[in-house]
């Protein structure tokens, strides 16, 4: 038998990023969580079942992924998002509800946003721009966005692999998207070192809907299970991107990570300059940014 291993790859570096120093926000009680009464507050409480929050303090890392570029005609697709303190999740939900609500957005869609399409009907460059820099500092502030994690798969070199080797025929270019970054939360050096502190684990939010769900769940299950990571791969929850603020910041970052791969390609691999928004997405953070060209196919030892 053989498999896809890991990816020949790009990775964009734009020189504006450094490892953070990243250390939890003196914790949280689960009792507060459940007084916002916040989609984010249920999924990671139903991990933890009945036990007392009000005498406890929790630290989670908590993954926000969104994909874009999943629809037929799209080259690439792109899987994002941040990981930070669920705390600081949970002050950037309540900030993110006070810059919609002073800007008149309902649901935060990128694609909208890019086209000034619906609640963006209208709206200027200088706006889009404004906005841009205060929803990425308020998640700033809020210490939500600590690592950026982007990979894009190049859809036609991963099919053309598929047709070469006859392989990985249910494994999808959105799970295998999700498979490299599980492979990289293990070995990517910044974040070994904060999840191997005692108490910290991960647990996943993810957008959910899309045909290939199971994908992910199966690689989740899969690498949780052949390293016995139990205790620190927590959870994952597929959620409605209404949901949450955060899953919608993670759009905005797959959205335009996608775009700016796509230009790259189009010109045969050279990135173009970074521009203001991408710029506001990643900027002050740890950037794991990985982009897939092509593929090995190993062969397992005997």
């Amino acid at each position: 038998m053989f498999h896809l291993t890991y990816p020949q790859t790009r990775c964009r570096t734009e020189g504006i990023n450094a490892p953070p120093s990243i250390r939890p926000k003196n914790g949280f009680e689960l009792g507060g969580l459940w007084s916002l009464g916040s989609p984010l507050g249920r999924a990671v409480g139903s991990v933890l079942g009945d036990r007392d929050g009000r005498s406890r303090l929790l630290i989670v890392l908590t993954c926000y992924l969104d994909d874009s570029g999943t629809h037929s005609d799209c080259p690439v697709i792109t899987m994002a998002g941040y990981i930070g303190f669920l705390s600081g999740w949970l002050d950037f939900e309540k900030a993110a509800k006070e810059i919609y609500t002073s800007y008149g957005i309902n649901v935060f869609h990128a694609r909208d946003f890019h086209a000034t399409d619906n609640d963006f009907k209208g709206w200027s460059r200088i706006t889009k721009q404004s906005y841009t820099r205060q929803i990425c500092e308020a998640a700033r502030t809020a210490r939500a966005l600590e690592i950026g994690v982007s990979v894009s798969v190049l859809k036609s070199a991963y099919k053309q692999k598929q047709l070469e080797t006859g392989l990985s025929k249910t494994m999808s270019p959105y799970g295998y998207s999700f498979s490299i970054i599980m492979d990289h939360l293990l070995r990517d050096e910044v974040l070994k070192k904060i999840v191997g502190e005692q108490g910290v684990d991960i647990s996943f939010v993810i957008e959910g809907g899309n045909n290939n769900d199971n994908n992910i769940l199966n690689v989740f299950n899969e690498v949780r299970n052949k390293y016995r990571l139990e205790h620190k791969l927590k959870s994952i929850s597929f959620m409605e991107k209404d949901s949450s603020h955060a899953l919608q910041l993670a759009d905005f970052f797959a959205f335009y990570s996608r775009r700016h791969v796509e230009e790259s390609e189009r010109n045969n691999g050279v990135p173009p300059a970074i521009d203001f928004i991408n710029s506001q997405l990643v900027r002050g953070i740890h950037l794991i940014d990985i982009v897939a060209t092509n593929f090995f196919v190993q062969k397992p030892t005997a």
